[in-house]
């Protein structure tokens, strides 16, 4: 940070030069496959050039990045723009014209539909809360590295957590954002009936915390955001326990929602997110709803009748059950019919549903085959003709742009003018010892601006893929 304050003695106020959580990212670089400081001329770089890619935005914002760059005189730019789609993505983020890049959008006020608490958290926050380092998970069934959260052991923890999270969203200039927290915490009561006690409590500290951070941040820019939250339920983890405590809880959220109606709780507990691992034998079986999954669908709508909108994440290939991971490698097709099936099942019978993450199954790559695509194509109308919103977030198994443009269908959902937003799921926040190129050399931490680049960078041209456009799926209006 010394050197950003550098940076701002020598030429003014700088509006790009004002992250502190995020900007680790900028400060650093790649270098023989270590992370090292960049010098005050290369910080110097970014600074020039992104004000001269913000002058040629602002000539014309209706063109894509990759037209806008070509006009920018720069040597990072031009190795930037050279071979372009073949360049690991790692090492892409590390050209000083991509963090010129980062500079330029983060100054953009952005809307983030999409926000995890504990794949926010770096291993620096854990340890100054702890004294420990954290311990680092890879998940090999979903390809994901995160954090292990057992260090929460009570409310106040999580809410430093909270509160981290939200200075990151501040700090990429998120000026709204809907984080997915779950509510039935252990650490809130040893019973099931104590937890859904407690549940309210639990919320109000949420919603006070969220408050008092958009007041003060008011304060302090005249900019108020606006953090509310989802109760994020593991369809597989708390049905596993006790499919009738999953419906408490839903009932629970009724009850809170209803009690509370016109005061700050109401606003800032916005609705349900369903997720976890899909197709459940307790809800789903012989390719049909079970009792048990009538009786969820039965609860949902109870919770959309007391204003809660209802979010579910659904076709997500990384997240299905671990039983159809096997069977996936030996019969994909199968479990690509099974997941557009329950898909299908889900839109149609759940009629208040607002808006569905993920929907990776929906990719034409997975529709190679007539009779998938025909059911692909079903859906996506039911999706279109309902109305319902798409959300979409950045993979964290992408190698290069190429990759990004096959693995990612909001190109495709354009074409079809399919309505999608963006946020960023959960991500390793940006650290520069602690999850870094030799502990994953494969996985980097990303914010919501660099997703944002990264498909302005990857998007087909002459497709409409404009700043303006990309801005206007994360816009503040």
């Amino acid at each position: 940070m010394v050197k950003q304050k550098i940076i701002a003695q020598q030429h003014g106020p700088n509006p790009f030069f004002r992250m502190e959580y995020l900007s680790n990212s900028l400060m650093y670089e790649l270098h023989n496959s270590i992370i090292v400081p960049l010098d005050l001329q290369s910080l110097n770089t970014i600074q020039r050039i992104a004000f001269a890619i913000e002058k040629e935005i602002n000539k014309d914002p209706d063109r894509e990045i990759v037209e806008i760059l070509k006009k920018v005189k720069s040597p990072c730019v031009t190795e930037l723009l050279q071979d372009l789609s073949k360049k690991p993505v790692v090492n892409l983020r590390h050209n000083l014209a991509f963090k010129a890049l980062v500079l330029v959008v983060r100054n953009w006020p952005k809307k983030n539909y999409h926000v995890h608490i504990s794949d926010l958290i770096d291993g620096e926050f854990v340890m100054k809360q702890t004294g420990a380092r954290p311990v680092l998970k890879y998940n090999y069934r979903t390809s994901r590295l995160h954090n292990n959260d057992d260090w929460i052991q009570n409310t106040d923890q999580f809410i430093a957590a909270y509160k981290y999270v939200l200075k990151q969203m501040q700090e990429d200039n998120n000026l709204w954002a809907q984080s997915r927290i779950n509510p039935y915490k252990k650490f809130n009561g040893k019973s099931h009936k104590s937890r859904l006690i407690n549940m309210h409590p639990f919320l109000h500290k949420l919603q006070l915390t969220a408050q008092d951070f958009s007041e003060h941040q008011y304060n302090e820019t005249g900019l108020k955001p606006e953090y509310k939250f989802l109760a994020s339920l593991n369809r597989r983890k708390y049905a596993r326990e006790n499919p009738q405590h999953f419906l408490d809880i839903i009932d629970q959220l009724v009850d809170i929602k209803q009690k509370h109606k016109g005061s700050q709780l109401d606003d800032y507990l916005y609705g349900i997110d369903i997720c976890g691992g899909e197709i459940m034998d307790w809800e789903w079986q012989n390719n049909q709803r079970t009792e048990y999954g009538w009786k969820l669908f039965e609860a949902l709508n109870r919770a959309a009748d007391s204003g809660l909108q209802i979010v579910t994440h659904l076709g997500d290939m990384k997240n299905y059950n671990e039983k159809y991971l096997q069977d996936f490698i030996t019969n994909p097709e199968r479990i690509i019919i099974s997941m557009l099936d329950y898909f299908k099942s889900y839109i149609e019978n759940l009629n208040c549903l607002t808006r569905i993450a993920h929907a990776t199954v929906l990719h034409d790559r997975f529709g190679v085959k007539d009779y998938i695509k025909e059911r692909q194509k079903a859906i996506l109308k039911i999706i279109k003709d309902k109305g319902i919103i798409l959300e979409r977030c950045y993979y964290d198994d992408i190698r290069t742009l190429k990759d990004l443009q096959f693995k990612t269908p909001v190109y495709n959902w354009k074409k079809q003018s399919i309505n999608f937003v963006l946020g960023i799921d959960g991500f390793i926040h940006d650290t520069k010892g602690h999850y870094d190129f030799k502990t994953a050399p494969d996985y980097d931490a990303i914010s919501l601006s660099q997703w944002l680049i990264l498909l302005m960078l990857a998007a087909p041209k002459n497709e409409g893929w404009t700043v303006n456009y990309v801005r206007s799926k994360t816009s503040m209006k």
